[in-house]
């Protein structure tokens, strides 16, 4: 659900690195399914971006749901490779 075009995150990253240990350094963007859970009877579904405005259970076809997944933003790692 982050509004994040991998291109131009990789293109800010290159700028804000310019100069320090991290240039030249590729970004690796997973990005993590959208799962909903639906209120009133708890089944968990996925769906695409585009769906999730009008998104109905698949199992009783209510359209009150939770977002499980799919909002997250966070940096898992950093790797750090000295030549030399």
């Amino acid at each position: 659900m982050r509004d994040v075009v991998e291109d131009w995150m990789q293109l800010y990253f290159d700028q804000a690195s310019r100069g320090t240990l991290a240039e030249g350094a590729r970004l690796d963007i997973q990005r993590i399914p959208i799962t909903l859970q639906c209120k009133a009877c708890n089944t968990e579904f996925t769906v695409t971006f585009k769906e999730v405005v009008k998104a109905r259970c698949p199992k009783c076809g209510d359209a009150q749901n939770i977002m499980k997944t799919g909002k997250e933003f966070c940096v898992e790692g950093i790797e750090v490779a000295c030549n030399g």
